[in-house]
């Protein structure tokens, strides 16, 4: 089967979890279909190897730009067949409702985040996309999402159906993280700093402890971040955004502890690379992730917005014991092939042949 993949983002242009999760997905997918990979050319690599990839000029700037590019992919597909149309998140969902509008093919629409997890500033704009989100939704002869938190949300806020939702998650490959370990020190945060993430939380958390919170990660809330940091005499270094594999590894490596405190993660792919280094791990209840964890087995899940929560989860981390059997339970988990980006696009295939009747 010929499949098109709507790719916005890719290694090494890209800023979060969809870039890596499409390397990983194609990397594995393309053993199964014949892809075609659609992507914007100003985010795309040279090449891929073993797809066909399809990029595409615009001069164009914000939603000009998002809306050229999907007319262009929609252009092509016209005079280039697919059986299926694979959209990654709503800045693809124009392309997929008009090639499903247009009858053109099948179309299956990926959802990694709703607008809700995205951001809590502008009521207008989430307001556009989550329009946007429910007609692509809507118009999807499935609907793949990475966790049952995010399904939840789709069949509660967007009323799409349970049966048309498949939970696929996300994957890491164990090969990427070397085998060494250091020395444990400091807490660390890996991601963006906006409201979603909820770095805040940590901080407060930390205000009065002695220990060290290490930060990789930039974004809108950077500067407000780090007077918040210093008013409340929280002990915090701020690096900035990181995006070489190796350097985010050794920062887990590093870690006595990785802390994801986010309000609302969809998944939280950054979990398994902690789990890939070994590092022990306090998750948000909030997190996809979650889903496919128990509580002191694999990780310390707890709620962002009750601090004593996270200080009474690195306490238990204290137990050297203790934390090293959660980090090698969390690792056991990856060794099983739980998180494998084969497993992924097994069942990414099987929804194309369901839908194709193959």
């Amino acid at each position: 089967m010929r499949v098109g993949i709507i790719a916005w983002e890719y290694p090494p242009k890209h800023s979060g979890g969809l870039g890596v999760h499409l390397e990983g997905l194609i990397s594995e997918l393309k053993h199964c279909a014949e892809l075609v990979v659609f992507m914007p050319a100003r985010n795309a690599p040279k090449t891929i190897a073993g797809v066909e990839l399809v990029t595409f000029e615009s001069d164009t700037h914000n939603h000009d730009f998002i809306a050229d590019v999907n007319q262009k992919i929609v252009d092509y597909v016209k005079t280039h067949p697919l059986d299926i149309l694979h959209a990654q998140d709503w800045v693809s969902y124009h392309a997929a409702i008009s090639v499903k509008n247009l009858g053109l093919c099948p179309v299956v629409c990926s959802i990694h985040s709703t607008i809700h997890d995205r951001s809590g500033r502008f009521v207008r704009e989430k307001n556009q996309h989550k329009t946007l989100e429910k007609k692509g939704l809507d118009a999807a002869d499935a609907v793949i999402t990475v966790s049952e938190y995010t399904k939840k949300q789709l069949v509660r806020d967007f009323s799409i159906p349970a049966q048309k939702i498949t939970v696929i998650p996300n994957a890491i490959r164990l090969e990427d993280v070397s085998k060494t370990t250091k020395k444990r020190k400091d807490v660390l945060f890996l991601g963006r700093i906006t409201e979603q993430k909820g770095l805040e939380y940590v901080l407060y958390a930390l205000r009065n402890s002695p220990h060290k919170l290490i930060v990789l990660g930039d974004g809108h809330l950077a500067d407000a971040t780090r007077s918040f940091a210093k008013l409340i005499g929280a002990h915090a270094e701020f690096r900035g955004f990181v995006r070489e594999k190796k350097v985010i590894f050794d920062a887990l490596k590093n870690a006595r502890a990785f802390v994801m405190p986010s309000v609302s993660e969809p998944f939280g792919i950054v979990a398994l690379e902690a789990f890939a280094a070994k590092c022990p791990a306090i998750l948000s209840k909030y997190s996809g992730v979650s889903d496919f964890l128990q509580d002191k087995l694999h990780a310390l899940i707890i709620d962002p917005h009750k601090p004593q929560e996270i200080i009474d989860a690195l306490a238990c981390l204290d137990d050297e014991q203790f934390a090293s059997k959660l980090a090698h339970n969390a690792y056991h988990l990856l060794e099983e092939g739980t998180f494998s980006w084969e497993r992924v696009a097994k069942k990414t295939c099987d929804v194309y042949a369901s839908i194709l009747n193959i």
